[in-house]
């Protein structure tokens, strides 16, 4: 009695602090960049990989959120845009709102204004000013608008050449004071929001701000679009926090009426339930202590470690339930937890965050599943149970198909079968595209590609990379680059590129515009004689000169005195730190010679990158790594299994079932039109757990000369729950849930038949 009171204060303990630690954890994640790769670099993908992935995971763009408004006429967009802009100006939420305004805001102008020969090549020979002074009087003359405190300090206009640089690659058209799409169907504005895309409570409260003050501000027919970064993140937490929610509870109640009707006894499912409860607690706990965070996709496949943690407690029951039992199953038991845990080792070490998070939540749960099972049940039964007689005709179905003799080949000739059609799939076996990862609809997907196209906002598909330790150097090389891209696309190889050189010269270039602007004599000399005979009054550009000479003190401009500007997003986007090095992206768009740009790339020192071809490698790279380990663990665990079972045919009748079963899914999968990915690799590692614990037990109870119908009724209840949960998995809209839930079912279904036509021919004679 002591010691049975001794194991359930273990027990409890043990679940407190896996509670304490739960309970002041963080909130579940569903940040899908987790199942991005830590570190590319690092991991051997090359360090382009972790360039790109860096700006994936934080850059200007992951905050920036657009807004479309149309099913009205366009006086309406208007004036609704210009009124949903000033109501989300009041809101914290944004760091900027485009669209509506003529300029950017007049701190950020002033900067640019103040450094404005810095920032541009200017002339001050009389010629020059005396075209640019005759410009401004023909702009007068035609009415434009024109500030006239600015035309006294910039009769050249050098501050334009500024503001154009940026307005050409931030906006569409504008019409109405508004941004339009092309069509004039479409008001636009374009938000820079106040926290990271990924940083879900501030995000959300941002997209809900949207839609109230949208409510109260559009005219009637007015409809709204939001797409975006931000957006999605949000939206992705939600569906992944709904398909736990709804799994759990579906796939706890269906279990548990399937374990009460095949024990009619309440007290017997609640028993059963102790170990799954124990590993999903120590799993979540065991994550959160390594990872400091529980990402809910790991959540979900950690509670779908059902399918194999109950498999344990119903082998225990089946075989009598109490202390004794216990004992004569915990060799088979405990064999079945060590290969399924060195199975999920090969996730625990994969580059992939949320993978290493679902590797180790299995882990865990596995062990600790395994040792409620061990000591704490038999300590808190008190009775035997027993399966209902309604199950007998299918234990008996089992049984018959575990006599036929002449079923014991087709293990092996669906081994060789699988793995042709595998063979023929080639590398259209594999799903290289990160955005099949995606709980995002396809719908909402192709909605927020037109909306980016109305912006002129397109991802882009191409670009170049250029790398330094110093930011000067790395600064003149794309300005020699950006030089070379012109010349291209004024000869027709492209139609458009973006560079950080457009918004930032360098220290060089800028300290040559300095030490080119001429000294004051000399400049008031130039412009006396270019204002001749035109309407200016005298002294009117007294200010113009002024500017000129303080301009000769300043100090050149550098990415930290643009912090936080419109000025300053656009270049980040463009231009960011990396470890202790810099490095510059060079967007590219319509390219019509890829050769040639790859020519001028090279003799640039550029890097030309394709950003599908380049995600398609990180993924295929981080598949190979999976593979590697998955094959290292595979032979561990024959290892294993060789040592334990001590015989060559024991070993292939438990293992050779599994394996065919994995080959045999993967065909199907190919067949029924899947790609596989990470997550299918995954499922096939439980498919194996589970597998190995079928063909262990089955092993046992043949060679202990009886007790096989007992065995086989434990299968067939634990293959049923295991294909009740994933069968609801597999009809979950998430695509990795649904490729769990698809690839589980297939491969227990497989292994169990096979499992069954692979026994020992002599103890069937005995049954």
């Amino acid at each position: 009695m002591k010691q049975r009171l001794a194991i359930i204060l273990v027990w409890g303990l043990f679940i407190l602090g896996c509670a304490a630690i739960l309970l002041q954890g963080p909130k579940i994640q569903s940040d899908l960049g987790q199942f991005l790769p830590g570190d590319a670099s690092d991991a051997g993908a090359g360090a382009v990989t972790g360039l790109l992935l860096d700006t994936l995971r934080d850059s200007p763009a992951s905050r920036v959120i657009l807004l479309g408004l149309s099913g009205a006429p366009d006086q309406q967009l208007a004036d609704s845009a210009k009124q949903l802009a000033s109501a989300l100006g009041a809101t914290p939420h944004f760091q900027h709102i485009l669209g509506t305004d003529n300029t950017m805001p007049e701190s950020e102008q002033a900067l640019l204004f103040r450094h404005r020969y810095l920032l541009n090549p200017a002339q001050f020979d009389e010629l020059t000013l005396k075209q640019a002074l005759q410009q401004r009087l023909k702009e007068l003359a035609l009415g434009t608008p024109l500030d006239h405190h600015q035309l006294r300090r910039d009769p050249t206009a050098v501050h334009r050449q500024t503001l154009q640089r940026f307005i050409d690659h931030t906006g569409p058209q504008r019409h109405l004071g508004v941004w339009f799409s092309a069509d004039r169907k479409h008001a636009l504005l374009l938000l820079h929001s106040t926290a990271p895309a990924f940083a879900l409570d501030p995000q959300q409260a941002a997209i809900e701000a949207i839609r109230h003050a949208f409510e109260k501000t559009a005219a009637p027919g007015v409809e709204l679009l939001i797409s975006g970064p931000p957006l999605f993140a949000v939206e992705s937490r939600k569906r992944i926090r709904e398909g736990s929610q709804q799994l759990t509870l579906w796939a706890s109640l269906g279990v548990a009426l399937l374990i009460l009707f095949a024990y009619r006894s309440p007290t017997a499912t609640l028993l059963i339930a102790l170990p799954l409860f124990s590993g999903i607690v120590a799993g979540a706990a065991a994550v959160v202590l390594l990872f400091d965070q529980l990402h809910g996709i790991a959540l979900a496949f950690g509670i779908t470690l059902i399918g194999l943690t109950v498999d344990y407690p119903i082998h225990l029951f089946s075989h009598g339930g109490n202390q004794r039992a216990a004992v004569r199953i915990w060799p088979t038991l405990r064999l079945g937890m060590l290969t399924s845990a060195v199975g999920f080792c090969a996730l625990v070490f994969s580059g992939f965050q949320g993978l290493a998070q679902m590797g180790l939540f299995a882990i865990s749960g596995i062990v600790v599943a395994a040792v409620v099972t061990r000591w704490l049940l038999p300590a808190l039964q008190a009775t035997e149970y027993q399966l209902h007689p309604s199950l007998t005709p299918l234990i008996n179905l089992t049984l018959g198909i575990s006599r036929q003799q002449n079923l014991r080949w087709l293990a092996p000739l669906l081994l060789v079968v699988s793995l042709g059609v595998v063979t023929l799939q080639g590398e259209n076996l594999w799903e290289t595209r990160l955005n099949r990862l995606s709980p995002i609809p396809a719908a909402q997907l192709e909605q927020d590609r037109q909306l980016r196209a109305r912006f002129n906002a397109a991802e882009p598909g191409q670009l170049l990379l250029l790398q330094s330790h110093n930011l000067e150097r790395l600064l003149q090389q794309t300005e020699t680059l950006s030089a070379q891209l012109e010349q291209a696309q004024v000869g027709g190889l492209l139609d458009n590129f973006d560079s950080p050189s457009r918004y930032l010269p360098s220290h060089q270039r800028q300290l040559r515009h300095r030490d080119a602007l001429p000294d004051s004599t000399s400049l008031q000399a130039n412009l006396s004689r270019a204002s001749e005979g035109l309407s200016f009054r005298e002294g009117l550009f007294q200010p113009f000169i002024d500017d000129i000479a303080a301009a000769k003190s300043l100090q050149p401009l550098g990415p930290e005195s643009l912090d936080g500007t419109l000025t300053g997003i656009r270049l980040g986007s463009l231009l960011r730190r990396h470890g202790d090095g810099w490095y510059a992206l060079v967007t590219l768009g319509g390219i019509h010679n890829p050769t040639a740009i790859a020519r001028i790339a090279s003799d640039s020192g550029a890097r030309y990158i394709d950003i599908p071809q380049q995600a398609s490698q990180l993924v295929a790279h981080y598949r190979d790594e999976a593979l590697h380990l998955i094959g290292i663990g595979g032979l561990l665990i024959l290892l294993i299994l060789a040592v334990a079972l001590r015989g060559i045919i024991r070993l292939v009748r438990v293992a050779l079932p599994v394996f065919t079963a994995i080959a045999l899914t993967t065909a199907l999968l190919t067949l029924l039109g899947e790609s596989l990915s990470l997550f299918h690799l995954a499922s096939l590692l439980l498919v194996m757990g589970i597998g190995l614990d079928y063909g262990l037990f089955f092993d046992h109870c043949q060679n202990a000369g009886g007790g096989c119908s007992r065995t086989l009724g434990a299968l067939l209840i634990c293959s049923l729950t295991t294909l009740l949960v994933f069968g609801l998995l597999a009809l979950s809209p998430l695509p990795v849930l649904h490729a769990i839930g698809l690839t589980v079912s297939l491969g227990v279904f497989s292994t169990l038949l096979l499992t069954l036509t692979a026994g020992n021919t002599k103890t069937r004679a005995m049954m």
